[in-house]
């Protein structure tokens, strides 16, 4: 029996070119026109989101091409003459964005860009409180509104011989918290019930406990501490270890910050609450804090300063 297959092999032709258009096909709102001798570059600008980004500006460095984007996020330059260049996308809300193109005479060179929204510049706060029960011997915390990646421990509070360890004590509270890139002010307070009882409290940058570059405060007495940390603090903080990794303090060092930015990368943060005085040297059952209850509050302002006066407490 023989079979006619030219219908089935045309059919199969056409449908293989429906397939097969992609950035070649009549879809985009804007195209880019080739000759012989000149290329062109032409694709879609879209979002985090996978939408079209419209009216963005696209710009072929070092010529008068630009151009913008249609509703659905195309655009094209046309009648380029061959070599390498550098695409500059700009648009409101996003991340400036660039490309490393080469044209080719005759050719198409399509792109797939995604650009990034710019970070919010509007203030907001993160505020985090840590509740619990200081007993003599042991601390602990609950942790009901954590920030971004915190964590904390519960250790003791009052001097406690550890056998493990011939005799050393483990007598600090220690809570490990990020601060965002555009901290303005950090507020913090401590309290307890106790009003003869004294504690001790640091803010430091994470990793670096007892150096003066990641002491940012130290305070000790009867109950509240508070203190208040402006952008000047950080900015200070910041610049305190660039020396320290540049050596301007003849110090030169190596550590896992040189090359840190804090106000790009983040602040990586620490806070320790201990027994103060009299009370890490005499025997855990005298210790005057037994079951005291405490408040440890932090409240984080981003892009705007805190108000005069705040407090929590």
């Amino acid at each position: 029996m023989r079979v006619n297959l030219l219908p089935l092999l045309v059919g199969l032709a056409l449908l293989a070119g429906c397939l097969g258009a992609s950035e070649d096909d009549d879809l985009l709102m804007q195209r880019a026109e080739v000759t012989d001798d000149q290329g062109g570059v032409e694709g879609i600008i879209t979002n985090e989101a996978v939408e079209a980004v419209q009216d963005a500006t696209v710009r072929l460095q070092g010529t008068s091409q630009e151009t913008q984007t249609a509703g659905d996020g195309s655009f094209a330059l046309s009648l380029i003459s061959p070599g390498d260049y550098t695409l500059l996308i700009e648009a409101d809300g996003y991340i400036p964005a660039e490309r490393s193109i080469t044209i080719a005479p005759g050719d198409i060179t399509f792109l797939d860009i995604v650009l990034t929204s710019t970070p919010s510049t509007e203030a907001y706060t993160v505020e985090q409180e840590l509740v619990g029960f200081v007993e003599c011997g042991i601390g602990w915390s609950t942790d009901p509104n954590p920030l971004p990646g915190a964590t904390s421990n519960a250790v003791a509070l009052c001097a406690v011989p550890n056998i493990a360890f011939d005799n050393s004590t483990n007598d600090r509270f220690m809570h490990f918290f990020e601060l965002d890139p555009p901290i303005e002010t950090l507020v913090y307070e401590l309290t307890w019930e106790s009003q003869e009882a004294a504690l001790s409290t640091n803010i430091e940058i994470d990793g670096f406990t007892h150096t003066p570059e990641g002491t940012l405060f130290v305070d000790e007495g009867l109950p509240p501490i508070t203190t208040r940390l402006d952008r000047d603090v950080f900015e200070a903080t910041d610049q305190a270890f660039q020396d320290r990794c540049e050596g301007a303090n003849g110090t030169e060092q190596n550590d896992a910050f040189c090359g840190y930015n804090f106000f790009e990368d983040g602040w990586p943060m620490q806070t320790r609450v201990f027994a103060s005085g009299d009370c890490q040297d005499i025997p855990a059952r005298a210790c005057p804090l037994v079951q005291e209850r405490f408040s440890h509050l932090i409240t984080a302002f981003y892009h705007e300063p805190a108000p005069d006066g705040f407090s929590q407490l």
